[in-house]
This record gives structure tokens, C-alpha cells and sequence, in this order.
């Protein structure tokens, strides 16, 4: 829903508070290229959100990064 709603806050919120945090990224990326529709704003959501997330992990996952 926050995808939706453009609010990428509440977005990185969720998925840094997920139990699986892998498995919440891989959904939004899917989600993201599967659903929205304007370059911009998908652009904005993978590149200053999701790759973001995936840097700050642990073990960062370069796979999914370089996707």
C-alpha cells in the first residue's frame, strides 16, 4: 500500500521491520516493476529506496543490486 501511496518512508520502514527483510525486498522489486507505471517514480523507489536497504544490509546482496 505504501508503494501506492508514494509514501517511501513508511515503505523502508516496513520492510527494515520485517522478519525477512530479503524476502520483502525481492516482493517490492517485483511490485515495482510489475505495477508502476511511471519511469520517475520507479526509478525513485528502486534506486533511492530499495538499492538503499540493500546496501545497508549485513551481507549485502550485489545480485539484487545490480538488478
Amino acid at each position: 500500500m505504501s508503494i501506492e501511496c508514494r509514501r517511501l518512508d513508511k515503505l523502508k520502514e516496513a520492510i527494515t521491520k520485517s522478519e525477512n527483510v530479503h524476502a520483502t525486498l525481492s516482493y517490492c522489486t517485483d511490485v515495482s516493476h510489475a505495477f508502476v507505471n511511471r519511469r520517475e517514480y520507479r526509478r525513485e523507489l528502486l534506486l533511492l529506496l530499495l538499492v538503499k536497504v540493500y546496501q545497508d544490509l549485513a551481507s549485502p546482496d550485489y545480485l539484487n543490486i545490480c538488478q
